[in-house]
Order: structure tokens, then sequence, then C-alpha cells
């Protein structure tokens, strides 16, 4: 899996910028275009921005742009003609997200996350009923291509220093790779049909950040990603807390908008500098768009603030602890029947 260093001032100096400009323009084009899923709406297409390192690189931003929306319309497809069989659903569930991981931990290559995480929020919402199927298509195909048009800007109005394009060095597993990647698909789905037994559809968006470190290959990553997830959570809840405050007494979204682009300029700022792992920062940004959006859109902004924390601590624990017990399972299945092969 490829996972993104963590950027160079002397590279890129205005990244810290970029970052909270794309912030406070999905903002305001969220305002405007008025989405029925806000908190998807302008967190995706920053969390599109925040992975890009070097000069940039057309290819990649036209197939995010592209890709997102037809791996959404794909999936969705494949949803609507299964979820009136439940069997069905569960094993098409399934092989899509065996796909997913096995490209991701075989190949090194984060599609195959995209592929895996999107069936994730698509069968979960799809599930609900037809008509929030539709819903959360349209939401992520106006992410996919809002965030590439919002990318190509930020990069033309605040270009990096480098001018040659990154190139990737993903790190794939190498160790029980079936196997793993099995374990993985099975434990994505049985928690993935949990989160739609027991949530309402609007924690379900919250849920889906816990399960994001099952998709990387190793256990290793695996491991470092769900500690730097769950310190980005507390990261980005603490720094959504005096948003949320200041625009409860000044409900301005301009004001808003500003607060989004100097928070975004912060954590970019310690994404280069920060005594933490890159992606603590990285998804600190995200986790704060995603709780300031939730909250505004919910009856309950603790509420939603308190989801945020809980739902990610234990979706995530739950799905390292499954993962983890699975392959041990399979660890002392493997030795004993090997023992009894060569006795």
């Amino acid at each position: 899996m490829y996972v993104a260093p963590r950027p160079l001032a002397e590279d890129d100096p205005l990244f810290p910028a970029r970052v909270g400009v794309m912030s406070a323009a999905a903002l305001i084009v969220a305002h405007f275009a008025t989405p029925q899923m806000p908190p998807l709406a302008v967190a995706l297409p920053v969390g599109l921005i925040l992975g890009l390192r070097g000069a940039f690189n057309p290819v990649r931003v036209i197939g995010m742009a592209v890709g997102v929306p037809a791996l959404a319309w794909g999936l969705s497809f494949l949803v609507a003609l299964t979820r009136e069989i439940p069997w069905l659903m569960v094993l098409t569930a399934f092989t899509v997200f065996l796909l997913g991981i096995q490209i991701a931990r075989q190949q090194g290559n984060p599609v195959g996350m995209i592929i895996a995480l999107l069936m994730v929020i698509i069968s979960s919402m799809g599930l609900q009923n037809r008509a929030l199927l539709d819903i959360v298509r349209d939401e992520l195909t106006y992410a996919g291509l809002v965030g590439g048009v919002l990318i190509v800007l930020a990069y033309a109005l605040l270009p990096p220093r480098r001018e040659d394009i990154h190139i990737d060095d993903p790190q794939t597993a190498e160790d029980s790779l079936l196997a793993g990647s099995v374990i993985r698909a099975l434990v994505l789905t049985g928690i993935s049909f949990s989160l739609y037994a027991t949530l309402p559809a609007s924690d379900m968006m919250l849920a889906m950040a816990a399960l994001f470190p099952v998709v990387f290959p190793t256990r290793g990553l695996m491991l470092a990603e769900a500690r730097a997830r769950m310190l980005a959570t507390f990261l980005g809840v603490l720094a959504a807390l005096p948003v949320l405050a200041i625009y409860a007494e000044i409900p301005e979204v301009s004001l808003l908008a500003v607060m989004f682009c100097l928070t975004g300029i912060g954590f970019g700022w310690l994404m280069i500098h920060g005594a933490r792992p890159v992606l603590v920062y990285q998804f600190a940004v995200t986790v704060m768009l995603g709780t300031v959006m939730t909250a505004l859109t919910s009856q309950s902004a603790a509420q939603a603030t308190i989801a945020r924390i809980v739902l990610t601590l234990g979706g995530g624990i739950a799905a390292l602890a499954a993962t983890a017990l699975l392959e041990y399972a399979w660890m002392r299945l493997s030795r004993r029947l090997g023992t009894r092969s060569e006795a």
C-alpha cells in the first residue's frame, strides 16, 4: 500500500496554504451546491489533495476525479442488483472487498483500498433503502468531480516548488497473501453489515473511518494506520470544538470558511514540521471537517462529536481485534496441517 511521505518545506512551501484554501473552497462550493451529505461533500475533496506530493500530476488528478464517480456508479449498480437477495448481497460485497484488498496488498495500489472502502459505504448505505443508495452514489460523484476541479485550481494558484512528478514507493504484503486478504474481506463484510444493522444512516459515515486500517497490506502498516487514525480523531475533534463554538455565536458561512482555511493551514504546517507521523495530521484535517459538517447538519453537535470518537475508536479496535484473532487462528491451523503432512 502506498502511503504518501511527509511533504518537505523546500519542495512545497505552499503546501499548508493549499490545504487551507482547499478546505475553504470545498465548504463554499458545498454551500451553493447544497449536497445532501455535506460531510462527505466537504471532506472527500480535501482528502484527495492531502495525499498528493510533488508537482501537479494531471494523470493522477483526472484519474481520481473520474475514477471515484465511475466506481460509485459501478458498485451502486451491483448493490441495487443484489440488495433484494440478502445472501447474494453479502457474497457480492465480500467478493468486491476481497478484490480491492488483494490489489492493495499484492500491488500496493491505493485503488484497491478505494474500491473496498467505497463498497463499505455504498453497501451499508444502500441496504438502508434504495433512495439512500442513489443519494450516496450521487454524492460520491459530486465529491470526485468537485475535488478534481478544486485540486486543479489549487495547484494553479499555489504551485509547489518541486517540478518533477512524485513517484510512489508502495509497500506490499509478502506472507499469507491470499489468506490475509480473505481474512480482511471477512472482517470488512461482518463489520459493515453490523453497522447497517445497528446504526442510523446519519452515523454511518463516521463509523466508516474506523475500517480504514483493515485494508492496509501488512500487520505493521495496519497497526500504524490504526494508531495514527485514533490520535487523529482526538486532534481533529479538538480542532473542531472551537470552530463549532465560534460558529454557534456567529453563524456566517464566510466566517466558517475562514476558520476552515486557518485550521487547514495549521494542520498542513504540522504535516511538514509536526513531531507525529504525517498520517496523524493528514487524517486530522478530514476528521475536523467531517465532525464540523456532521455537527452542523445534526440536531445535537455534542452528540455528533461524541459519536465521532466512540465509533472511530470502537470500530477500529473491533476491526483490528477481529483481524488479529483470525490471522492467529489461521497461523495455528497452517502449522498444525503442516506438522501432520510432515508426519
